[in-house]
């Protein structure tokens, strides 16, 4: 059971191994906690295959094994594996059937909240009556969840409403979805009000309370009220942990102030808290926006000290330094390292590296990476795919047969950019702008936007 709730497969392997050596069968407990070990350690597919070895060895799976085989969805965000198996366990015709309870719908909602899917979220409380089920605080943890993720004060506020008007007291988890989508938008007052709720309810205050108005601080663009707070947290004795270090960064990333950023890092660090990638990042952003190139490789090698391996976002931020710097052949070095340490390219990353190459009129370069943007089947981004017009704009004349062609091979994607069809015009001139889009057939009243 304990190696169950670890993760630890290998022991309740082993476990079983002596379970069969001393001749004692497994019962329907037994593989429960078997297909909790898988799910706790993140092997949703192996627990899927040992739920179906329990069925087909003649045992009846119980709520809580049911449960368990959630929770595995759950940590890979797997909603519509999760959608069918409750779909499946319900259907009475099919077994087994198992009827679901609040607790595995409770779990679907938090898959669709980590995935940021608040209607969805939504939807699956409104099946409750359907369902004969009553929410619980947990259910409503999970949307108020959703909601803080989105960003959706208003509909936060709304669930928060609805939970107390079934009687339910808020928890700490609940006050912490709320800060959080106070955070998102920046609003302090009524971050504060909910910080009074909170000593009102008589619930201790704690760290991630406090990284949540600091978080808040940030949005607000207040760097001073951010660190009264952190004061007043360690005032109470309230120890930072890397959430708050992250949300330190924020608030000096946001203010423009990497100086500040870098010191705080330093501070916490000598609190006992190692830094992370993500505190890393966001210094290296305040730097990334400033175009201080050297800055940021400093903080690539700072990284190697600590045993930190950078990730795409890292990678993203300093190649969008090198953008501001308008330095192609620093971000081309910066997108090969990438590639060499393994890490994909997103499209933050394609959009800072084509914005590069194209303000310096290399129309080959944005062509050829917009090619391996599509070959790794990455999404048409409206942003990377009109590059190759910004880069026939700055050439010198502007590379008109090229613009023209890539415009009519993208033409479903920027027909309606008013970007695209500003650079259009500021590459052919007035004149042929227009009979050009008389010839696509296209409107030239939609207007055009300075790119």
């Amino acid at each position: 059971h304990r190696a169950a709730q670890d993760g630890d497969v290998e022991t309740v392997e082993h476990c079983l191994k002596q379970m069969s050596s001393k001749r004692l069968p497994p019962d329907s407990f037994t593989w429960t906690l078997r297909i909790a070990a898988y799910a706790n350690a993140g092997q949703y597919e192996q627990a899927q295959t040992c739920f179906k070895q329990m069925v087909k060895n003649g045992f009846s799976p119980s709520k809580a094994t049911c449960s368990a085989m959630m929770k595995a969805f759950a940590v890979k965000h797997k909603v519509a594996a999760a959608e069918e198996f409750l779909a499946d366990i319900e259907n009475p015709s099919k077994p087994p059937h198992v009827e679901p309870n609040e607790a595995m719908y409770n779990i679907l909602m938090n898959i669709y909240a980590a995935e940021r899917d608040l209607p969805a979220a939504e939807g699956v409380l409104y099946r409750f009556k359907t369902l004969g089920l009553a929410p619980d605080l947990a259910s409503f943890g999970a949307i108020l969840k959703a909601s803080s993720r989105v960003g959706d004060l208003h509909r936060a506020l709304h669930w928060a409403k609805r939970a107390e008007s079934t009687e339910l007291e808020l928890d700490l988890l609940a006050y912490n979805s709320l800060l959080a989508a106070c955070a998102k938008v920046g609003d302090l007052n009524l971050a504060f009000s909910i910080v009074e709720r909170v000593k009102a309810s008589g619930i201790q205050e704690e760290v991630v309370l406090y990284s949540n108005l600091i978080n808040t601080c940030a949005t607000a663009a207040d760097p001073d009220l951010a660190v009264q707070k952190f004061n007043e947290m360690r005032a109470k004795g309230i120890s930072p942990n890397s959430y708050t270090m992250n949300a330190m960064m924020k608030v000096f990333a946001a203010a423009g102030l990497p100086q500040q950023a870098e010191l705080w890092l330093s501070t916490i660090a000598r609190m006992g808290v190692k830094p992370e990638v993500e505190n890393i990042n966001r210094v290296m952003q305040s730097w990334a926006n400033r175009g201080d190139s050297h800055r940021v490789d400093l903080w690539f090698q700072r990284m190697a000290v600590l045993d930190l391996a950078p990730d795409a976002i890292t990678f993203n931020q300093a190649i969008m330094g090198a953008s501001k710097l308008y330095d192609p052949e620093l971000a081309d070095s910066l997108f090969g390292r990438m590639q060499e340490a393994g890490i994909t390219p997103t499209i933050a990353t394609f959009r800072s590296l084509l914005k590069t190459f194209a303000n310096a009129g290399l129309v080959e370069e944005v062509s050829d990476h917009v090619g391996l943007m599509q070959r790794q089947k990455l999404p048409n981004d409206v942003v990377c795919i009109r590059a190759i017009l910004l880069a026939c704009s700055h050439q010198d004349p502007p590379n008109k047969k090229v613009a023209i062609a890539a415009f009519m091979r993208n033409q479903s994607i920027l027909q309606r950019d008013r970007v695209a069809r500003s650079l259009l015009l500021k590459i052919l001139g007035n004149e042929e702008y227009t009979r050009f889009m008389m010839h696509l057939s296209l409107a030239t009243s939609e207007g055009t936007q300075t790119p």
